[in-house]
């Protein structure tokens, strides 16, 4: 029995080599226990002998000590080998179970990344792909904390194990080491893309809710019918004035305008089909944004060319009426002078006259 546990070599190897040692050793570690009455026995037997006296016994003194020697000491060695396969097979175990979950996991990432991209102008997809995405992200912790386990168990199997054992553990922990950190940086990038294209995203359509929030109040303050009947001067001036707030307006939003459009047509082209309600939703925009500015552009125009013509005759007038203020002085005072120059007077106010009324109709 002594030689048969010597010659057992207690170090980790495969489950399977391992579990059949620890099936040969614990058999043998049953015979000791079958063994130790008898050895309980015979050594108190033995021991009373030579305590009496007993030549005979005596001689046997040496014996008996050697015995209860080596039966212990085998004893001792047969369960530090047992102790010693139960924890190489617990350690490769535990190195198998982490290793194990880690793969896995890392395959159910691996397999949901190769099906993904990064759907621009759908909110709605992109939400709830950020969600799976960062519950990967949260997840990667757990999943970190078996690779060290993976690493850590590895150190202690090569500590005492056969180099077949040595290899495969050292060879699969690299590779897994390896794509984890393959893995999980491809997540980490798509996670950042998907991030980002929400934000583009919402501050697209942000964007065109606040335009169309805009040009609806703009729309408001628009004069409402009875207010465009204009009779002076005085409400031509008002109304041209008004409009000119609101084409102010409109050329304050109009590089606003174009550069959401310029936004809106990049994220179409890199959308493609899947933009369809951002296309939508940009055409009906456009389609408001020419309904109203042009509506405000076209109306100002005619009152400025109103107010344009009207200051043109109010000009005219104030001309011609100083021209006959000062026609009346002098015909006061050449009224005692002599007919001709009176004559000449006359004359001049009917060429002025003429001329006056030339410009009336030009």
């Amino acid at each position: 029995m002594e030689s048969q546990i010597i010659a057992e070599h207690a170090v980790i190897s495969t489950r399977e080599a391992m579990a059949d040692k620890l099936l040969q050793l614990r058999g043998l570690a049953r015979e000791f226990d079958d063994l130790q009455a008898t050895y309980d026995r015979v050594v108190a037997e033995r021991k009373d002998d030579y305590e009496k006296g007993s030549v005979q016994e005596l001689n046997f003194k040496s014996s008996l000590e050697n015995l209860v020697t080596k039966f212990e000491d085998t004893k001792i060695i047969l369960q530090q080998k047992i102790k010693k396969l139960e924890n190489g097979l617990e350690l490769l175990q535990r190195w198998q179970r982490a290793a194990e979950a880690a793969r896995g996991w890392l395959q159910r990432l691996d397999a949901w990344l190769q099906q993904q991209d990064v759907p621009l102008a759908q909110q709605d997809a992109l939400e709830l792909l950020l969600q799976r995405s960062n519950q990967f992200e949260e997840e990667k912790q757990t999943y970190k904390a078996e690779i060290d386990t993976v690493e850590s168990t590895k150190e202690s199997i090569l500590e005492d194990c056969d180099d077949a054992i040595a290899k495969m553990v050292q060879n699969e922990t690299k590779s897994l080491v390896k794509r984890y950190e393959s893995v999980t940086e491809k997540a980490f990038r798509l996670n950042e893309e998907l991030r980002r294209g929400l934000e583009r995203t919402e501050a697209v359509f942000r964007k065109i809710a606040d335009m169309e929030a805009w040009l609806q109040d703009l729309e408001a303050q628009l004069p409402a019918e009875h207010e465009c009947r204009i009779t002076d001067s005085a409400e031509l001036y008002q109304m041209k004035a008004r409009f000119q707030a609101l084409k102010d307006k409109c050329d304050d939003h109009t590089q606003q305008f174009r550069n959401l459009n310029d936004c809106s047509g990049d994220m179409l082209v890199s959308a493609g089909a899947a933009g369809a309600e951002l296309a939508r939703r940009v055409t009906r925009l456009n389609a408001r944004w020419t309904h109203v500015t042009h509506g405000v552009y076209e109306r100002y125009k005619v009152l400025a060319e109103a107010w344009h013509e009207s200051g043109e005759l109010r000009a005219w007038l104030t001309q011609e009426r100083a021209w006959l203020d000062g026609s009346s002085v002098v015909v006061v005072y050449e009224r005692y002078k002599s007919v001709p120059a009176v004559v000449s007077v006359a004359g001049c106010w009917r060429r002025r006259g003429t001329r006056a009324a030339s410009c009336a109709r030009g």
